[in-house]
């Protein structure tokens, strides 16, 4: 009867050996989950954070553009009297050459 008890202790410890050695390798499983989970947590974060740079930098740009100067009709106006009166200038001066040089001819008969 002394072997019975023996063997008994014994079956318990296997028992309690295989029981811890399914309970760490279910922990083992959880860290590597969790592991995993808060690598697709940091990718989200960063693409949160990538999208927010995006839409940041298009509001910048979108504020520049507005800020820049259009040209309104006045000004566009005003360009086109600069533009016509530096072409009528440059009608003029060929029209100065053109009489200097008639002069000139004059002058030699």
């Amino acid at each position: 009867m002394l072997k019975f008890p023996k063997t008994m202790v014994a079956e318990d410890v296997t028992i309690t050996e295989e029981v811890l050695v399914v309970v760490l390798v279910a922990e083992e499983v959880q860290l590597q989950e969790e592991k995993v989970v808060l690598h697709q947590e940091e990718k989200v974060l960063a693409a949160d954070s990538e999208a927010t740079e995006i839409q940041h930098l298009v509001k910048v740009v979108l504020v520049e553009e507005a800020n820049q100067e259009v040209p309104d009709q006045e000004d566009l106006m005003h360009q086109e009297q600069r533009d016509s009166q530096a072409e009528h200038q440059d009608v003029l001066k060929v029209h100065l050459n053109l009489d200097q040089e008639d002069q000139e001819e004059n002058k030699l008969f």
